[in-house]
Parts: structure tokens; sequence; C-alpha cells
């Protein structure tokens, strides 16, 4: 079986919405796997884009941002050619400073309600609805 990043946003997407569904209060981790699936869904359009001709940077600077978790800049990488995903920049943005916010201790810490994991976690869902959607040659 040949792993994708498909393959992985979407494990982190059902994950999301198996532990919303679940009595447990598990917010922070439902919110940190929707996150995860945005990541991974745009690594996953950035893989399959590569070689588009459209793209601002090279083929080195591709794989060491497929290789990081820098979500503001692979977003913004996969906006300069595929420009429905202006529509979810604010979205995206919300998940860009939750990963240490809900996941790590400090003074930034904080819960998630499920209000807040439920938007994450349609946030993840129109992601992926655009990649799919842009991959297909369908307008978002």
């Amino acid at each position: 079986m040949i792993v994708t990043f498909q393959t992985l946003a979407e494990l982190d997407y059902q994950a999301a919405g198996a532990l919303l569904e679940s009595k447990a209060t598990v917010h922070n981790i439902s919110s940190l796997h929707s996150r995860q699936a945005v990541e991974k869904y745009l690594k996953f359009l950035l893989a399959r884009s590569s070689s588009h001709e459209d793209m601002k940077i090279g083929m080195p600077e591709i794989q060491s941002l497929i290789a990081s978790h820098n979500l503001t800049k692979i977003m913004y990488t996969c906006m300069d050619v595929y420009t429905d995903l202006y529509k979810l920049k604010k979205e995206i943005i919300e998940l860009t400073d939750l990963y240490f916010k809900i996941n790590y201790p400090g003074s930034e810490f904080y819960f998630v309600n499920k209000e807040a994991s439920l938007i994450h976690y349609a946030t993840a869902t129109k992601v992926k609805e655009c990649c799919l959607a842009i991959l297909s040659g369908k307008r978002y």
C-alpha cells in the first residue's frame, strides 16, 4: 500500500469526526486532528502540484516545506497557484496557532469547547472539499 498525504489527512479527518461524536470531552484532541488534516490535505495538494509551472518555488523548497509543519507557509504557497483556497484563508489561519496553544502547557494554553472543535472540523471539511475539487479540475 502506498501511503500519501491524502491517506494520512483522511485518517486525521476521520479521527476528528469520531472524537466529536464520542461522549468523551476530548475537544482539544479533535481540534488537533482537524488541524493536522488541513495541513496534510494542503501538503497533498502541494506534492501533487510540485511540477506545476506556476509554482513560485523550486523542488528543494517544496520538499523542505512538505517536511515542515509550517501551516501558514504551506497555505500561502498553495494559494500562489490555487486561488480558490483564498476563500478559506481566515479559517485556516485560525488553525495555524492552534497547535501550540492547545497542545502544550504554557501561558497561552486553553481548552477547546465543543463549538470551537466543530468549527475546526468544518474547516477541515472545507479544505478537504476544496483540495479534492482542485485536483479534479473543478472550481471550489
